[in-house]
């Protein structure tokens, strides 16, 4: 059982770091690393291994090595990486036989988290990081030890892994703080490594510019976190969050609207009424998410010029930090916009046509209001699932004219093209709708599955928002169309929210302007202490901290460096009274003690001729220094003087005593030398 521990721990890193590495850990040479662990928990194996050569692995490593790169896909380095990383750590695996070997996979796996850190800025990576920490320390306090006993010829005790991990936990609750400290210390400076991230194929952030049912559909399946987003301004009840990405002028006829080409627009203007600021999770991005109607952004990389939506000038990889503010729709139409927005295919349908000719009223209002109320009609409801007979999927023609049966592309599509057949200005919005509030944090946390689409139309001087689409039914609560609109979170998803969102405030995005705002902060506050004047600052702290994790938290730590402190004395304790032991032995093989195992010292003092008084009298004070259970000082310096004397002593008249001098009575022998 002893000897599977080493094999263990190290099989613990390898599922911690597939699970930090997510989607770039799925890849065969992972087979290899799983069979490496399972092998070495048999001695008789690994041995024969190591008896081949390093010839006969180095080259064998060669060539996986050549099928790796033959069968990794070229242009993306990170999978490439990880896939080089498996293939290596497998070997390594199979070559451990000590300190050296167990180092140099502590270094594979710190380079794995390296590589987890590129596609991944989430508090779970914090938390595998911690996780690894805890692991690769407890592996090397185990190795030494084994080494060490062996060294010795003492017997390994399987009990002394719980005392060593005891250890690790409460080095690494002095380490933290540690680095905490050195984290807000050293300076922060910006490099191009900030700007560099995950390829397209490993993380996307699951928006699309288009109108793609198909698209849509995986994406209303997905609960992970879109992006999170602190609002200021007025209150808003999640129905009325509408987060606009794309906005789709480009009809086919049917069901892919696309976002160009891009009309000359009245450019954004008007009061800006709700700030909002914006955390967008890793992915490959192109397109910023605001509140409707965006007016204005604060990116850090540039947008593109000319373009109705809020588009990046380039595609960025890695999480997205900005500010956005937003305002009431706008209240102009160019020439250019009524154009595109009017635009109908001549491919389509001619049953659409005569659909649209029947709904039109007298003006653009009650036109609007009878296709509207067409919709809302009975016979018109939500599925993720095409209708039956339509194992395809179904035209726009389907679901107008048949089915009723649909989704919110569907839903948009369908409004937006009767409109403009009817002579209403339309367009498609596509990004997201809604969003799970968390009162610890005080920020919403937007979903995957909260993609939605709806239409924004012109009439009575404005665009106004129209949405068709039918609340999702109680079996598909998580999907959009009236989608996870929930106003709270569980408690323990607000926890978790929050602490997301300030490990991505204070720790990924612990800019350099953040830094001198904390220290001038800290240093206006030492101030006004001093002077007894406040000093205002605009600088705030997370806002609404919890203040009973926190306070747990603060026991939890302190009272785990109250029981370190303890055990460091106590170790320390022990140490000492070691120390003196040891010295013992070490005076006693200065005066001539050849063999040291315990007890033949008492033999050896049998040997001398001296006076029976003082030989009981030295045997005491060895039994004491050497076998009792506070050696101390005081002890050493008695043992020392008998030596003393011992050395100038002359032989007794009675001859060597035949009796041995045992320990005196009082003294326990713990077994230590």
């Amino acid at each position: 059982m002893k000897s599977a521990i080493i094999p263990g721990l190290l099989l613990l890193l390898g599922v911690v770091l597939f699970l930090a590495l997510g989607s770039l850990a799925w890849q065969w040479p992972v087979l290899l690393w799983l069979l490496s662990n399972l092998l070495i928990f048999s001695s008789r194996w690994q041995q024969a291994w190591l008896h081949r050569g390093g010839f006969f692995r180095f080259f064998l490593l060669l060539a996986v090595l050549v099928a790796v790169f033959l069968s990794s896909p070229w242009g993306n380095w990170l999978a490439l990486g990880t896939a080089v990383l498996w293939t290596v750590l497998a070997f390594k695996v199979l070559e451990l036989r000590g300190m050296r070997d167990l180092m140099q996979i502590a270094a594979l796996v710190l380079l794995g988290m390296g590589l987890a850190a590129w596609i991944r800025v989430d508090l779970a990576l914090g938390l595998y990081f911690l996780a690894e920490l805890f692991l690769l320390l407890l592996a090397l306090l185990w190795q030494t030890y084994i080494e060490q006993r062996q060294q010795e010829g003492r017997l390994i005790l399987g009990s002394d892994l719980l005392r060593l991990a005891f250890f690790d936990l409460f080095f690494l609750l002095f380490l933290l703080p540690m680095m905490a400290l050195l984290f807000v210390l050293l300076p922060r400076t910006p490099t191009p490594l900030w700007h560099w991230g995950v390829g397209a194929a490993n993380a996307q952030s699951g928006f699309a510019p288009e109108l793609d049912p198909q698209h849509i559909e995986q994406l209303q399946l997905d609960p992970a976190v879109a992006f999170r987003a602190q609002i200021t301004g007025p209150a808003l009840l999640p129905a009325d969050l509408y987060w606009v990405g794309a906005v789709l002028w480009q009809d086919d006829g049917g069901l892919h609207w696309l976002p160009g080409p891009t009309p000359p627009e009245c450019g954004r203007s008007g009061a800006r009424i709700w700030q909002q600021q914006i955390i967008v999770s890793p992915g490959r991005h192109r397109y910023l998410f605001a509140l409707e109607t965006p007016l204005d952004v604060d990116s850090p990389m540039p947008l593109a010029s000319g373009t109705t939506s809020l588009t990046l000038a380039h595609a960025v990889d890695g999480p997205l930090r900005y500010r956005a503010w937003s305002g009431r729709a706008a209240s102009c139409l160019t020439a250019g916009e009524k154009t595109a927005a009017l635009q109908v295919p001549a491919s389509l349908s001619p049953e659409i046509r005569v659909l649209a000719q029947q709904l039109r009223g007298q003006n653009s209002q009650e036109t609007v209001q009878r296709i509207v109320r067409w919709f809302r009609g009975p016979s018109f409801r939500y599925s993720l699932h095409s209708p039956p007979g339509y194992p395809r999927g179904q035209t726009l023609a389907d679901f107008l004219l048949r089915t009723h049966t649909g989704f919110c592309e569907y839903y948009a599509a369908g409004l937006a093209t009767l409109l403009r057949l009817d002579g209403v200005p339309a367009r498609v919005v596509v990004g997201y709708r809604g969003g799970e509030y968390d009162s610890l944090g005080g920020f919403w946390q937007v979903r995957q599955s909260m993609a939605h689409a709806w239409v924004q139309a012109w009439f009575g001087g404005r665009w106004h928002r129209l949405d068709v689409t039918p609340a999702a039914t109680p079996s598909n609560a998580s999907v959009s169309g009236g989608s996870a609109l929930a106003a709270q979170l569980p408690w323990g998803s607000r926890l978790w929210g929050w602490l997301q969102w300030h490990w991505l405030n204070w720790v990924i995005d612990f800019s350099p302007e953040k830094q001198r705002t904390l220290w001038r902060m800290a240093g206006e506050d030492l101030q006004s202490a001093s002077h007894h004047s406040p000093i205002q600052h605009n600088f705030q702290w997370p806002n609404k901290l919890p203040r009973l994790p926190i306070i747990l938290l603060l026991i939890l730590i302190l009272g785990g460096l109250a029981l370190g402190l303890g055990r460091w004395f106590r170790e320390r304790r022990q140490d000492r009274r070691q120390r003196y032991r040891e010295r013992a032995i070490t005076l006693l093989r200065k005066k001539g003690l050849a063999d040291c195992r315990p007890g033949m010292e008492f033999l050896w003092l049998e040997s001398l001729p001296l006076d029976p008084a003082l030989r009981c009298r030295l045997g005491e004070a060895i039994a004491r220094q050497r076998y009792g259970p506070s050696p101390d000082a005081a002890g050493e310096r008695a043992l020392k003087e008998l030596l003393k004397v011992l050395a100038k002593a002359p032989a007794g008249d009675h001859g060597p005593d035949k009796s041995v001098d045992r320990p005196a009575a009082g003294w326990q022998d713990d077994g230590q030398q």
